[in-house]
C-alpha cells in the first residue's frame, strides 16, 4: 500500500440517511390495466463518503418495498447501489469512476423516488426514463463509467470517457447491452460563456438487432445575471441506417429567482439506451416548476414527453410514446422530517403496450442532514 503524507486524514460523512413511509393508491399495479387498489411503500436511503487530502469515495444504497392492496400482486421490490470514486491527480488532471447496480420490480418505481437528471445543479425527472411508466416486470441493469478531466490551460480542457450499460428483463428473458468512448474539448470564453465539441462512438447489442453509431456535437452554455443559464448542443450521427437518426440535439432553459422559485424547459434527441423495450432513439420535450415562497412548503409541478424509435418496428413491436405530469406538495413538519401529498399521472402507447397509470400518494419522510461523523489520521509516516 503507498505511504501517505504525514498529517493527512480522512473524514467520513453519513450521506443524509432517509426513510420514507407512504400510503395511496395506484391504478395500475405493476403496469398491469385495472389492477387498481391501495398500496403502502417503505423507502430508505443510506451512504458513505470517505473524503481524503485529494480524493473522494462515496458509497450509497436505496431500497424500496411496495405492498399492492386488493390487487394479488403482492409485494414487489426494488434496490439501487452506486459506487463513486473521485481523484485528483495533479493540479490539471482529475478522474472518477462510477458503478450502479439496480434489481427489482422496475415498475414499483412509480411509486417511489422517480430516475432523476441534473440540470443546472437541481435534480428534475429523467423524461426518457418516467414518461414511458417502466417496465412490467423485473429487470436487473448494470452500468460503470470512467470519466478523465485535463485542464489544457486555464481556460480549456480535454476530456476523454466511456461507459458501459447491461440491462437484463426477467420476464421477457431477453438482454441489451451497449459500449461507448467519448472525446471532448471545452474553452471557456469568459466566465459566463462556455463553447466546445465532443465526439462519441457508441456500440449497441439488442435482442433484435447491432448498432454501431458515430457522432460528433458541438455545444455551449450560457449564464445571464447568474440565475438563467442555457444549454445547447447539435451534431450529426452516422451509422447503419435501422439505427442512425442522422442528428441529435438537447437544449434546456433553467431560471432560478431570489424567492425559492425554479422554472425549466427542454428538448432533447438522442442514441437510447435501449432500456425502454430496446429502442434505440428517443426524443424528449419536458418542463416543471418548483416554487418554495415558504420555508415550511414546497410546490414541485413536472411534465414530460417522450418517444421511442426501434430498429425495425412492427405492428407487434412499434415505435412508442409515453408522458407523465407529477404534482407534489411538501410541507417541513421540523428540520429532519416532512409530509408530502403526491399525485401522478402515466400514459403509454400505442397498442399493444398502450397503458394509463394514476398514482396518489401521502408520505412521511425523515431525513438527517449531511453531517461529519468521524475525522481519523491516515497512519502514515
Amino acid at each position: 500500500m503507498p505511504r501517505v503524507a504525514e498529517g493527512s486524514y480522512y473524514t467520513m460523512q453519513w450521506l443524509e440517511p432517509s426513510l420514507s413511509v407512504s400510503s395511496g393508491y395506484d391504478t395500475a399495479a405493476d403496469d398491469i390495466p385495472d389492477a387498481s387498489g391501495g398500496l403502502v411503500t417503505v423507502e430508505g436511503k443510506l451512504g458513505v463518503n470517505l473524503r481524503h487530502e485529494r480524493s473522494n469515495l462515496m458509497l450509497q444504497h436505496d431500497g424500496q418495498v411496495v405492498d399492492s392492496i386488493d390487487t394479488g400482486i403482492g409485494v414487489q421490490q426494488y434496490q439501487r447501489t452506486s459506487l463513486v470514486f473521485a481523484d485528483r491527480a495533479s493540479r490539471s488532471t482529475s478522474w472518477s469512476f462510477l458503478a450502479e447496480n439496480g434489481y427489482g420490480s422496475d415498475a414499483a418505481r412509480d411509486v417511489g423516488n422517480l430516475n432523476t437528471a441534473t440540470l443546472n445543479t437541481v435534480k428534475v425527472p429523467d423524461t426518457n426514463t418516467v414518461a414511458f411508466g417502466n417496465v412490467t416486470g423485473n429487470t436487473l441493469t448494470d452500468r460503470a463509467l470512467l470519466a478523465l478531466d485535463h485542464q489544457l490551460t486555464a481556460v480549456r480542457t480535454l476530456s476523454l470517457g466511456g461507459d458501459a450499460t447491461f440491462h437484463h428483463y426477467f420476464d421477457q428473458g431477453v438482454s441489451d447491452q451497449r459500449y461507448s468512448v467519448n472525446l471532448g474539448l471545452r474553452t471557456d470564453l469568459r466566465n459566463d460563456i462556455t463553447v466546445g465539441v465532443r465526439a462519441e462512438g457508441v456500440r449497441e447489442s439488442y435482442n433484435h438487432l447491432d448498432c454501431t453509431t458515430a457522432s460528433i456535437t458541438a455545444f455551449t452554455d450560457l449564464s445571464f445575471n447568474r440565475d438563467t443559464l442555457l444549454q445547447g448542443g447539435i451534431g450529426p450521427i452516422l451509422g447503419s441506417a435501422e439505427c442512425s437518426g442522422n442528428y441529435q440535439y438537447n437544449v434546456t432553459l433553467s431560471k432560478s429567482t431570489m424567492r425559492g422559485t425554479t422554472v425549466y424547459l427542454g428538448s432533447t434527441r438522442q442514441v437510447s439506451d435501449g432500456f425502454v423495450n430496446q429502442s434505440t432513439w428517443e426524443t424528449a420535450n419536458f418542463g416543471g416548476v418548483s416554487l418554495g415562497q415558504t420555508r415550511t412548503a414546497l410546490i414541485n409541478l413536472d411534465a414530460g414527453y417522450a418517444h421511442y424509435e426501434i430498429g425495425n418496428p412492427t405492428p407487434a413491436n412499434p415505435n412508442l410514446h409515453g408522458y407523465f405530469v407529477s404534482g407534489e406538495l411538501r410541507h417541513r413538519l421540523s428540520n429532519d422530517s416532512e409530509l408530502s401529498l403526491t399525485a401522478r399521472y402515466f400514459s403509454r402507447g400505442p397498442s399493444p403496450v398502450e397503458l394509463s397509470r394514476g398514482v396518489f400518494l401521502l408520505t412521511y419522510r425523515w431525513a438527517r442532514e449531511e453531517r461529519p461523523t468521524r475525522t481519523f489520521d491516515s497512519g502514515g509516516r
